[in-house]
């Protein structure tokens, strides 16, 4: 036992470390992981590693996305929330948020899979043939909700350009595995850091801590998020972003604070329960599960109880480091040049897509984030760019996408 627990705090460390990366994720790492599985004493040790490593990285990746504007897929869209929370001095506050909300999900998702697997199982098979139908549905929750017509126009020709945009990147032949990367990076990162440039923004004082959430309000958000991260952990294609803007709608989330809430709870609900896929539907549902597929091959109750606690004690580790380390960050990014900051990460991100994905991905890059500063300037929501994945994923699972490549590559 004393040897999984130090391979558990080993992947909490190093998926820490891992997550101060700006766009970084453990999928970049997989291969090489798996080729380390001669140096642990059984493959169920690499496969707690992992899971360990992946928990620990979605955690402290909230730091970079609220301090530098620089995401991950999961996290994309804490950009701009948390971004303004930043500017307002309550930047600690937005990270207080997203910790606390990450270790409710995390305890409350364990309760709700671990009573309701056999209507899990159910729900995935008949979902299965309707999948392109709740995509659709999604799309359309998100347009109602648009009180302005001419937002809803705007949102709309938004929704489809960056479907456009999506459907040609993904169906590229340059396409490669890290092609999300840049795409993402462009549109909720670099651009945010641009704007942030460009108005010669600078980190205000940060408040001292204060909470002030109601419960009861704090509780919704996360119990609605860790449904809809269990929810979509089965539904191909809808993803951790659609689950947050589908609750926002749903569950009439406007706050900011709400919002970041909501978002902690769904990511986390999401992998915990693409954990657990692997023993209630034996259908990996995230590269860190296709990952513990590949050592452990089939995973029994108990190998998945092993797993689940791994994640549960990451999750608190990781937390624990994060919230420990925040001051002596906002301290520092106090005294520095916001400005020079910025161009750095906008740096370091340029740096990072072309390592991984070449020249194509920096073009990748610089027409996704021409789509984030074009929502900016419009007045659109920059959440109607996941129509990139979106619109893509309706054209897949409704069986029409060959129609469409041979009418586009013929």
């Amino acid at each position: 036992m004393m040897t999984f627990l130090f391979f558990i705090f080993l992947g909490s460390i190093l998926g820490f470390f891992l997550g101060l990366m700006p766009g970084m994720h453990i999928n970049n790492l997989l291969p090489f992981l798996l080729s380390l599985l001669p140096l642990f004493p059984s493959p169920l040790h690499l496969s707690t590693f992992i899971a360990s490593f992946s928990v620990s990285q979605l955690i402290s990746s909230f730091l970079p996305s609220i301090f530098l504007g620089a995401p991950n897929a999961e996290t994309c869209l804490s950009v701009l929330p948390g971004h303004r929370m930043l500017l307002k001095g309550e930047g600690k506050r937005a990270l207080c948020l997203m910790i606390s909300a990450a270790l409710t999900s995390s305890l409350l998702s364990f309760f709700l899979i671990s009573f309701s697997s056999d209507f899990f199982r159910m729900l995935y098979h008949i979902s299965r043939p309707y999948v392109h139908l709740l995509i659709i549905f999604v799309i359309f929750l998100m347009l109602l909700y648009e009180k302005d017509w001419k937002k809803a126009v705007t949102s709309t020709l938004i929704l489809m350009l960056s479907g456009l945009f999506g459907f040609l990147v993904l169906n590229s032949p340059f396409s490669r595995e890290n092609i999300l990367f840049p795409m993402l990076s462009g549109m909720f990162g670099l651009s945010t850091i641009l704007l942030s440039v460009m108005e010669e923004s600078h980190i205000p004082e940060q408040h001292e801590t204060n909470l002030n959430v109601h419960p009861k309000g704090f509780l919704t958000a996360v119990f609605m998020g860790c449904l809809a991260g269990i929810v979509v952990g089965f539904l191909p294609a809808i993803g951790v972003s659609q689950a947050v803007l589908l609750i926002q709608q749903i569950g009439g989330i406007r706050e900011t604070e709400m919002f970041l809430i909501s978002l902690a709870s769904v990511n986390m609900a999401n992998e915990i329960f693409s954990l657990n896929s692997l023993y209630l539907l034996n259908n990996p549902r995230s590269g860190s599960s296709i990952a513990i597929q590949k050592i452990l091959g089939e995973v029994d109750l108990e190998c998945n109880m092993l797993l689940t606690s791994s994640i549960l004690i990451s999750t608190f580790l990781a937390s624990c480091i994060v919230w420990s380390i925040s001051d002596r960050i906002i301290k520092l990014l106090e005294k520095c040049d916001y400005k020079k900051l910025n161009i750095t990460t906008s740096f370091a991100i340029i740096l990072m897509v072309w390592v991984f994905t070449g020249v194509f991905g920096i073009f990748i890059l610089l027409i996704s984030t021409s789509l984030g500063l074009l929502c900016n300037l419009v007045g659109a929501k920059r959440s109607y760019c996941m129509g990139s994945l979106l619109i893509p994923s309706i054209t897949f699972f409704a069986g029409i996408q060959p129609i469409i490549l041979e009418k586009i590559y013929a």
